[in-house]
Parts: C-alpha cells; sequence; structure tokens
C-alpha cells in the first residue's frame, strides 16, 4: 500500500488540487481514480467540515449558471447533488441560512417562492439591494387617478417584496381611496389605493389629484321637523361638496312630506345643511333652505275631566298631542273606533278655537280628538227588575245583544238578534228603563246570552199537526234558506238544528210527512244513513204553477244554461245537455211552464228532436222577415291585411259564409257583397246593400298593428260624420240621428256577444267614417274580428272552430239587436 501511495504522489497531488477547484465550484462529480487509486483514497476519505452556521434573511439573484445545487454543503458527509444553477439563472431567491466550510467556502440555502431548493455557492448570488421605507402613514381620502403611465404594485417600487400588479391605464379618471402612505429614500410618496372596496395596489402618490372639499364651519344638534317645500334639491351622505359626501337620493321624491330635523352643519360657502329622517330612518343631508318648518298651534288651556263619550265622526284624526301643536303625530283615525265608547279623561283648548279631548278604550290611551267628534253618553237608568220563567222565539233579527239592558252604564253589545232568528229561548228576567223599553234576559240551552229588547221576542204559539205520513222517497235539497228542525217547525219541544244551507244539491231519503195547521208540509229527511230533522217539503222540489202550450221559433243566445229532462228542481229532472252546445242555433219551442221560484221554462226542439228544458231567458225569440246585408271586406286584388301566407279576404268570407248560414237557419234573409274571392268596389257594395231592401248592413274585417304585436282584441264600428270626407250617394242619409242610434245599439248587441262568447280582449265601440258606413243608407256596422299582427291571435283565426265562435257571436248579437 505504502509503495502504492508513493508511486502515485503526484498523481494524488493532481488530484487534491483539482478537487478543491471542484469543491470550490460546487461541481456535482469528481475526476476517477484507478482501482488501486481508489482503494487507498476509500481508506484516506476526510469529509469538508462545517466552522460556522448563520441564519440570515434577504433575497438574491442567481448570477453563475455553472453550479451545482445540493442537498448539503458540497463535500459535506451525505450531500447529494440535486440540480444545477443554470435552471434557476436571473431568478430571485430567498437566502435562509449560510454555512462556512473548512475550504474556505460559503453555502447559501436558497428557497424560491416559499419551496426550498437547496445550498449553493454564495459566490453564485449577487445580494438584491432594496429601498428602504423611511415612513409609513394611515390616511383616508379619495382621490383620482390622473396620469396613465404608472405601474401599481404589490408593495412600493423597489422595495422589498413588489411586484407590479397592474396599470394605471387601466384605472384613469377613476375615483379611488387611498388607506396608506409610505416615503422611500429615494423620495418617492407611494399610496395605497382600493377601489369600491377591493385593494389594487401602491401607485406614487404624483399620479393621483386629490378634490379640494368645502370645510364645515359649525356643527348644531336639533330636532324639529320640517315639510320638503323644493323638489330640485339632492340628498347627500354629507353636506354638498364636504368630504365624503355623495348622492343618495333627490328631494322629489319627498316633496310635500313632513320630515325630522337632527343636525345641521354650515360649509364655508355659505350653505346651511339639515340631517333628516323619515318615519325614523335617516335619509342624509338636504339644504336647509330646501324644506320649511311648521307653525305651532298653542294650547290655552287644559282641564282634567271623566266623562264616556260615543265616536260619533269618522273623518277625524286621532293624534299624539292635539292636531298643530309641537311634536304632534297622526296615530290613528276615528273610522276605526266609529260608534265606540271611549273615556274622555283630559280637554285642551287650542288658540285656533278647537277644543281637543284625551280619549281611551277598554283602558288603552288612543289619543287626542277633536271633541266635536265625540257625543257624550247620557245613561239609561231602571225603573224596576223582575225575575221569570218562560220560553219565547227571537222574531226580529236586527236587535243588538247585550250584557246590560242598552244604554244603561257599562253596557256592550255581544252580539245580535240575527244569530238566534227563529230559535227558541228562555227569559229569567225583565228590566223597565227610563225611555218605556223593557229588557229581556235570554238563555239558549241553559247558556246565558244576554240583554235583548222584549218586543224582539214572540212568546210561543205551537203550530198542531194534522196528518203524519210514513212515505220513502228520495229528494235534492233544493232550497239554502230553510231550518232543519228536531220537530216541524212551530210544534211544541221542537228546536232548529241545522239549516238546509249545509245540504243543498245533495240528495236526501224522505221517510215520514207531517201536515201542519199553518198548510206546510214536513219531510222526515236522511244523510247516508244519519237522520238530519224536519225540513219543509217544499225546500226539496221546485213546484211548477203553470203549463201553457206553445209554438214559436227561437234562437240559443245563451251559452251557460242547463237542459233538463223536466224543468230545473222539480221532481224527477235531471240535466241531459248545456245551451253551449248551441249557441247561435235556431230551435222551436212547444211548451212552457212557471216554476214557483219565477223562472219560465221552455220545451226545445232541433229539427223535429226534443232536447229538452231550458230557461227561455237563454233563448231570443226570432224575429221574421228580416234581411241583412252581409260584407265580407276585401277580396280579388285587394288582399286586405296579410300575414304568415294569410290573406284576410279570406278569413274575412270564410266568418261571413258561416255567419250567412247560421242566420238562413233561423228563417233570416241574407244578401252577400260577394260570395267568391273578387274586387267589389266600396261605393257598390254601399249602392247595393241601399237597395237591396235589407234592414241592416254588417261589414267582417279582421284588423293588423304592424308596429306592435301584442296588440289584440274584437273592435265594432259605426258612423261618424266627418266633414273632410263628405258623402258621395248618401247626402241624405249619412247623418240621420235615427240611423246612427240604430247602427249604435247593433254594434253594442254584436259587439258584447262577440267578447261574451270568444273571451277576446274587448277594445269597444267606436266610431269612424269608413266609406261602407258612411254610404249606406240603413244601420251600418264594421266588425274587426282580432289581429292578425299578432302570431297568437293569427292562429285563431285561422282554425274552423274559432271562426265558427266568431259566427255564432255575431248570430247571437243580430238576433239580440232585432229582438
Amino acid at each position: 500500500m505504502e509503495r502504492m501511495f508513493h508511486k502515485n504522489r503526484l498523481n494524488w497531488r493532481a488530484f487534491s488540487r483539482v478537487g478543491a477547484v471542484l469543491l470550490v465550484l460546487g461541481t456535482s462529480s469528481a475526476p476517477l481514480a484507478s482501482a488501486a487509486d481508489t482503494e487507498t483514497a476509500l481508506s484516506t476519505t476526510a469529509y469538508v467540515q462545517i466552522l460556522t452556521t448563520t441564519n440570515v434573511d434577504y433575497e438574491a439573484t442567481v448570477t453563475r449558471g455553472t453550479d451545482g445545487i445540493n442537498t448539503l454543503p458540497w463535500g459535506t458527509q451525505g450531500y447529494q447533488t440535486i440540480g444545477s444553477s443554470s435552471t434557476y439563472l436571473g431568478k430571485t431567491v430567498s437566502v435562509s441560512q449560510e454555512k462556512l466550510a473548512d475550504n474556505g467556502v460559503t453555502w447559501a440555502l436558497i428557497s424560491l417562492d416559499g419551496k426550498q431548493i437547496g445550498w449553493i455557492a454564495k459566490a453564485a448570488l449577487a445580494e438584491v439591494t432594496y429601498l428602504a421605507v423611511l415612513s409609513t402613514t394611515t390616511v383616508d381620502y379619495p382621490a383620482t387617478i390622473t396620469r396613465a403611465a404608472d405601474a401599481i404594485n404589490a408593495a412600493p417600487w423597489g422595495t422589498r417584496g413588489f411586484k407590479t400588479l397592474s396599470q394605471s391605464s387601466a384605472y384613469l379618471g377613476k375615483s379611488v381611496t387611498v388607506s396608506q402612505e409610505k416615503v422611500v429614500e429615494n423620495g418617492v410618496t407611494w399610496a395605497l389605493i382600493s377601489l369600491d372596496g377591493t385593494q389594487l395596489g401602491w401607485i406614487a402618490k404624483d399620479a393621483l389629484t386629490e378634490p379640494t372639499y368645502l370645510k364645515v364651519l359649525s356643527t348644531t344638534t336639533v330636532d324639529y321637523p320640517a315639510t320638503i317645500t323644493r323638489g330640485t334639491d339632492a340628498i347627500n351622505a354629507a353636506p354638498w361638496g364636504t368630504r365624503g359626501f355623495k348622492t343618495l337620493g333627490q328631494s322629489s321624491t319627498y316633496l310635500g312630506k313632513s320630515v325630522t330635523v337632527t343636525q345641521e352643519q354650515v360649509v364655508e360657502n355659505g350653505v346651511t345643511w339639515a340631517l333628516i329622517s323619515l318615519n325614523g330612518t335617516q335619509l342624509g343631508w338636504i339644504a336647509k333652505d330646501a324644506l320649511t318648518e311648521p307653525t305651532y298651534v298653542q294650547i290655552l288651556s287644559t282641564t282634567n275631566v271623566d266623562y264616556e263619550a260615543s265616536i260619533i265622526r269618522s273623518s277625524d284624526a286621532i293624534n299624539s298631542q292635539p292636531w298643530g301643536t309641537k311634536g304632534y303625530k297622526t296615530i290613528g283615525n276615528s273610522s276605526t273606533y266609529m260608534n265606540k265608547l271611549v273615556t274622555v279623561s283630559q280637554e285642551k283648548v287650542a288658540d285656533n278655537g278647537v277644543t281637543w279631548a284625551l280619549i281611551s278604550l277598554d283602558g288603552t290611551q288612543l289619543g287626542w280628538i277633536a271633541k266635536d267628534a265625540l257625543k257624550k253618553t247620557v245613561y239609561v237608568q231602571i225603573l224596576s227588575t223582575t225575575d221569570v220563567n218562560y220560553p219565547a222565539t227571537v222574531t226580529r233579527g236586527t236587535d243588538g245583544i247585550n250584557t246590560q239592558p242598552w244604554g244603561t252604564k257599562g253596557y256592550q253589545t255581544i252580539g245580535t238578534s240575527a244569530a238566534y232568528l227563529g230559535k227558541q229561548v228562555t227569559v229569567t228576567q225583565e228590566k223597565v228603563a227610563d225611555n218605556g223599553v223593557t229588557w229581556a234576559l235570554i238563555s239558549l240551552d241553559g247558556t246565558q246570552i244576554g240583554w235583548i229588547a222584549k218586543t224582539a221576542l214572540t212568546e210561543p204559539t205551537y203550530v198542531q199537526v194534522l196528518s203524519t205520513t210514513n212515505v220513502n222517497y228520495q229528494a235534492t235539497v233544493l232550497r239554502g234558506t230553510d231550518g232543519i228542525n228536531t220537530q216541524p217547525w212551530g210544534t211544541k219541544g221542537y228546536q232548529t238544528v241545522g239549516y238546509s244551507s249545509a245540504y243543498l244539491g245533495r240528495t236526501v231519503t224522505v221517510s215520514k210527512e207531517q201536515k201542519t195547521d199553518n198548510g206546510v208540509t214536513w219531510a222526515l229527511i236522511s244523510l247516508n244513513g244519519t237522520q238530519l230533522g224536519w225540513i219543509a217539503k217544499d225546500a226539496l222540489f221546485n213546484q211548477v204553477v203553470s203549463t201553457m202550450n206553445v209554438s214559436y221559433k227561437a234562437t240559443v243566445t245563451r251559452g251557460t244554461d242547463g237542459i233538463n229532462t223536466l224543468p230545473w228542481g222539480t221532481e224527477g229532472y235531471q240535466t241531459v245537455g248545456n245551451t253551449a252546445t248551441y249557441l247561435g242555433t235556431g230551435v222551436t219551442v212547444s211548451q212552457e211552464k212557471v216554476t214557483a221560484d219565477g223562472v219560465t221554462w221552455a220545451l226545445v226542439s232541433l229539427n223535429g228532436k226534443v232536447l229538452g228544458w231550458v230557461a227561455k231567458a237563454a233563448l231570443t225569440v226570432t224575429p221574421s222577415g228580416k234581411v241583412v246585408y252581409i260584407d265580407p271586406g276585401h277580396g280579388g286584388t285587394e288582399t286586405g291585411a296579410a300575414y304568415s301566407g294569410v290573406f284576410e279576404k279570406t278569413i274575412n268570407l270564410a266568418v261571413s259564409n258561416k255567419v250567412k248560414a247560421n242566420l238562413e237557419a233561423l228563417g233570416f234573409t241574407v244578401i252577400m257583397s260577394r260570395n267568391t274571392d273578387e274586387y267589389v268596389g266600396l261605393l257598390e257594395r254601399a249602392s247595393e246593400a241601399n237597395a237591396s231592401g235589407a234592414d241592416i248592413f254588417v261589414s267582417i274585417h279582421h284588423n293588423a298593428m304592424p308596429s306592435n304585436a301584442t296588440v289584440t282584441g274584437i273592435e265594432t264600428y259605426y258612423y261618424e260624420y266627418n266633414p273632410y270626407y263628405p258623402p258621395v250617394i248618401n247626402e241624405e242619409m249619412h247623418n240621420d240621428p235615427v240611423r246612427l242610434l240604430e247602427s249604435a245599439e247593433l254594434a253594442v248587441a254584436i259587439q258584447d256577444a262577440l267578447v261574451d262568447n270568444t273571451g277576446a280582449a274587448d277594445r269597444g265601440v267606436r266610431k269612424n267614417t269608413f266609406a261602407v258606413l258612411r254610404e249606406t243608407a240603413i244601420p251600418a256596422v264594421l266588425l274587426e274580428l282580432g289581429y292578425m299582427s299578432s302570431p297568437t291571435e293569427l292562429a285563431k283565426l285561422t282554425t274552423t272552430a274559432y271562426q265558427t265562435t266568431l259566427a255564432k257571436a255575431i248570430t247571437v248579437g243580430i238576433v239580440a239587436y232585432f229582438e
């Protein structure tokens, strides 16, 4: 071994020199040696020793790209090379520790963005020099960004940790809030700015411009009401122009309203500002001269009193103090307490001549009211009291029931006789009052109710039962105003246990009938096996009072009625249809019946087939010999309105043909201005109508409004004279008052029928000087059945079903006009 060492002494020294250089450079590898050299080197390895360790905290830039980065200082026991400085060349890193090795190399422990990288020779780093902050000041003021070329940084530029976040150009002209200022050693003052509560960063202060504020000269705490009498003022968060002011609202919103002023401030421009509140909510600052202070009513005298009175006027305010005195507020209205008995504890006379009364109700103070809205109570006196015991029936439903005889001191109305009308009560005491009224203390089923005027009661004379019959049939409760009793009403011991209204329309079973000497037949009824009691038999069936055979034609003009096997409500009737199915259809009436409820019923047939009984009011007797001229608007080359490939002329003719068919089925003679898609002039239509002998003229159109596709609905026109459009062929009759009146009646009849039967928007009956209305000598109307410009309405207007509905409604209107 020794020979080997001596033999390789020169090589070993050379190796040592190379190793020292590599050690300094921090290389990640050393030169390889022969096996023999390695064996000798391994046996004599000496690690680099650390002489000192120092915790530090500074930033540096990696300025050499040829160094290794190690887990420990290079050459110390256990170190490993894990990277190269070239990866981080030019980057700023943080140094947290330094170690000095016995080979003279200082090593630095570096991190980047908070993540530890490893150890590098300190000579590969250049320490960063930061600008020092000389002072920091907390501030709070607004400023405007007025320079666009500045950076906004995470810290003042050049100080440790600064980073450019954005540019001032992004916020040029915007108002920001400055919360802190820092002065750095290069003489620049930096401002920390926020926008809308969000911190933006640091900017050079000279890129900002501070506003010039008005100064507040004085502040006074006040408390008075005032009315806002000028509607052109702003309401601000602080007096206008002072630091921190911001406009919150406008005085126009509160014009005429009474507000409370709690503070005043005078600013250097001479304006006095008032801090106002409304209903306890602070509104802000307004110029004081936009307000008007009230002139208060003065109190001349105050008197303590103690009496009861009734509120007899419903239009008075109730106030916290007499109205118009300083600090008064309206807190209620006399209408809430109308006719109620209140207690008056104090009176005040004001300098405007009004006497005010302080009132309470049931021990709760309500406030001040004008005394002349009250009527002082004068109590009724009791002359005698008598104990009695007899039954009676409440036969008057308009009386009050009271805790004591009405008008005596302390009485209260607790109910009304209407709640007990027809019921039998027990009278246990009578009192005679000095106003001549006798009062009865009544009970029902052992429970005391209260005092009622004796004249509202009738002592019983019992009804007698003449006959009793066992029966077994079903019936329907058709009258909702009857009592249901334990026995026939008026017989001794009867009690009302319910009312027919609870069972209206229900089918019940009748098991017994009794006739009483007052001519009433009573039925004992049950529902689903449970006995309900006795009810007047005529509450179960509608009675026919007269029958008459007739023969006439009529039109179904109301679509909401049932069609029945017998007049509705009579024994055994059933509903088998509805008039809506036959609306506008002509039927034959062969018999009429009048029922006890006053309704006349008609037995109707269609094409020889009996449909059933319908209320005659749902029919209109068909006039005979009437001639109607129907004018389908436009035609031929004149298409009228056109939307989505649909021409107005087409649907005008479709509806007109249906109306023609309906009217002819009812016996009318119908003349059409056109039966096909042909052009007919306006004067030609009017001339033909005038010569036809027709009784009325009906022009059928559809509307459009190209500028507004949301407009829908039906409107009907009749003639109105316009001197700019004189008649051509109808000088004599165009403005005839009888013709105009009959035209208006025809328009109303058809418009009402159209709206009732289609559910379309009612755009009303209108007047215009349309040529066909002006030139016809007979009553004339023009119908606009819907807006083709509305996609929704056009979809309906083109369906056969809706055209049929329109035609039926027009028919109903024409029939109603001739009725």
